[in-house]
């Protein structure tokens, strides 16, 4: 897996108890999901953001209920990241979206990275080690 260097969201800010939604992954061969969320929370703060993530067999139609979702710890006033590993399905679509689950006060800087591994890369790597066994 190669890291993406590009967010997969980056918003100036989330309004009080909105969401936003992030760009769809494609989970073809899916072996591994690591997902980074960072953002500001307000001095005053009292709610912490939360991802969710939806599943879609076709990219169009998502799920109503969520399939996995992880929280970014509030630190009131403070730039917070979180990294969580991710169990994604082997075929079909995931869409992460950021609920900021603050009532009152907005969250700022938010950027979400997504980078996936899949599982036909570790088989090349391992055909490659095959081959050079075998002298190909």
């Amino acid at each position: 897996m190669r890291a993406n260097k590009d967010p997969n969201l980056t918003l100036s800010s989330i309004a009080p108890s909105f969401t936003m939604r992030g760009k769809a992954v494609d989970c073809d061969l899916a072996r591994t999901l690591t997902v980074t969320i960072r953002n500001t929370y307000n001095a005053s703060g009292t709610g912490s953001s939360k991802v969710i993530f939806y599943f879609s067999p076709d990219g169009t139609n998502y799920d109503t209920i969520e399939y996995t979702s992880f929280e970014n710890t509030i630190t009131a006033g403070a730039a917070v990241q979180k990294t969580a590993i991710i169990d994604p399905p082997e075929t079909g679509y995931i869409i992460p979206v950021v609920y900021n689950q603050d009532a009152v006060y907005s969250i700022t800087d938010v950027k979400l990275w997504t980078n996936i591994s899949k599982y036909w890369e570790d088989l090349h790597g391992s055909m490659n080690v095959h081959n050079t066994r075998m002298g190909g």
